[in-house]
Parts: structure tokens; C-alpha cells; sequence
């Protein structure tokens, strides 16, 4: 993830990968390696989370500059109450 000229990255472990995109952090790897080097091709774990709303509990690992993703959710309940709380604002298409 890139944000304002900032890297992270995100450790997807197999239990919030399978509830996230139906598939374990395996198979969405191999996806990935399968698609190479063109930016232009987005395997389907890829296009799964860009096209939806999440709210996602993560836990950052400073020394590592990492990040463990420790659950998700599409739940408007939980996306509202978080953006509420942060003070965001969410755009729909």
C-alpha cells in the first residue's frame, strides 16, 4: 500500500485471506506471480478488494514497518462506526 509518498505492507494470514476472498494467502500469492510484471493485470484477489468497503483491524509493527491484518469486515455497521470515529468520509459510486 502506498499513501502520500509512504510504503506499507500489509501480512495477510490464511484465516482473514479465506474470509476475505474466499482462497488462502497461497493461492492469492500464486495469483500474484502469475500475473508478472504488467501493472495493467490485476489478479481477481486484487480486484475483490479494490472494488468494496472495508473496515480492517490491523496491528503495525514499527520495527518491522509492517502490518498484520487481524480481521475485516463489509459490515456497515462496523465501516460506519469507524469512519464515524476517524472522522471520514465515504464516497459511493
Amino acid at each position: 500500500m502506498e499513501h502520500n509518498g509512504n510504503k506499507g505492507n500489509f501480512i495477510f494470514w490464511d484465516a482473514t485471506c479465506i474470509k476475505m476472498f474466499g482462497k488462502t494467502v497461497a493461492k492469492c500469492r500464486d495469483e500474484l506471480i502469475a500475473a508478472g510484471d504488467d501493472i495493467k493485470v490485476f489478479p481477481s484477489c486484487v480486484d475483490e478488494i479494490l472494488s468494496k468497503t472495508w473496515a480492517i483491524r490491523f496491528k503495525y509493527h514499527s520495527q518491522l514497518r509492517q502490518s498484520c491484518v487481524l480481521d475485516a469486515s463489509e459490515e456497515p455497521y462496523h465501516i460506519q462506526t469507524l469512519t464515524t470515529t476517524l472522522g471520514l468520509k465515504v464516497i459511493t459510486n
